[in-house]
C-alpha cells in the first residue's frame, strides 16, 4: 500500500481548497479570521475580525500504512501542507501563513457504493508542525501544533459530512473494452483486498468466432 500511494503522489496530487464562499452562512463555524484565530493567534488582530479566508491543503507523502481487519480501519502517517489565504477588502488575496504538518498520524474507513468510495476520518493528529512562512507574527510551532490538533478534532464533524457528499469515483471503463461494477473492499490485517465485476463490452462490429 505504501508503494501504491507513493506512486500516485509522484504523478498526481492530493490537494483541495476549502473556500469561505462555500460555507453555509448559517453554520456556526465559518472560514474567517475570527474562527481561525483559535488555531493561529494574531491573525484576526492583523487582518481584522471576520475576514473570509480560504484554506489550501496538500498531502505530500503517505507512509507506514496499516490495516486492521477487526474494526475495518486503515491508517498510517503522512506529511501535509496547509496554507491560509485571506480575502482582503481590496479584492486581493494574501497567504497569511503556511505550515507543514509532519509525522501526522491518521485513521479512516472506506465505504463502497457501486464504484464510489466514501472516506470517513476517525482520527488525525500531527506530531510536529513547521511554520514555513507567516505575515502577521512569529508564531510558536509548538503552540500551533496543539491548537491545530484541537481544531482538527472539531473540524472532523464538518469535514466528514463533506467527504460523504464528495466520494472518490473509481473509473469504471477500462479502455473501452471492459466495464467495471460492484466494487468491493475486503479488510485483512496489513492489506486490503479490492475486487470488482468486469463486463466485456463488445465492439459494434464484433462477431464471435463461436457463433456460426
Amino acid at each position: 500500500m505504501d508503494t501504491l500511494f507513493s506512486s500516485f503522489l509522484e504523478v498526481g496530487k492530493l490537494e483541495y481548497w476549502f473556500r469561505a464562499a462555500d460555507v453555509d452562512p448559517t453554520s456556526s463555524m465559518q472560514l474567517d479570521t475570527t474562527e481561525l484565530n483559535i488555531a493561529f493567534p494574531g491573525i484576526s488582530d492583523y487582518y481584522g475580525a471576520g475576514v473570509p479566508c480560504d484554506l489550501k491543503t496538500s498531502v505530500t507523502s503517505i507512509y507506514d500504512l496499516n490495516v486492521e481487519a477487526d474494526n475495518e480501519l486503515m491508517g498510517g502517517y503522512g506529511t501535509a501542507q496547509l496554507e491560509v489565504w485571506v480575502n482582503k477588502a481590496d479584492g486581493t488575496t494574501e497567504m497569511a501563513i503556511q505550515i507543514e504538518a509532519t509525522k501526522t498520524n491518521f485513521e479512516f474507513n472506506a465505504a463502497v457504493a457501486d464504484m464510489d468510495v466514501s472516506i470517513q476520518v476517525d482520527r488525525i493528529n500531527s506530531a510536529k508542525i513547521v511554520v514555513d512562512s507567516c505575515t502577521y507574527a512569529d508564531p510558536s510551532a509548538y503552540v500551533i501544533k496543539l491548537k491545530v490538533n484541537n481544531l482538527a478534532r472539531v473540524a472532523l464533524a464538518y469535514f466528514n459530512p463533506w467527504l460523504l457528499e464528495n466520494p472518490i469515483v473509481i473509473p469504471s471503463n477500462i479502455g473501452g473494452i471492459f466495464e467495471l461494477s460492484d466494487l468491493f473492499l475486503g479488510y485483512y490485517d496489513d492489506y486490503v483486498y479490492v475486487g470488482a465485476t468486469p463486463t466485456f463490452i463488445a465492439p459494434a462490429d464484433f462477431v464471435s468466432p463461436f457463433i456460426q
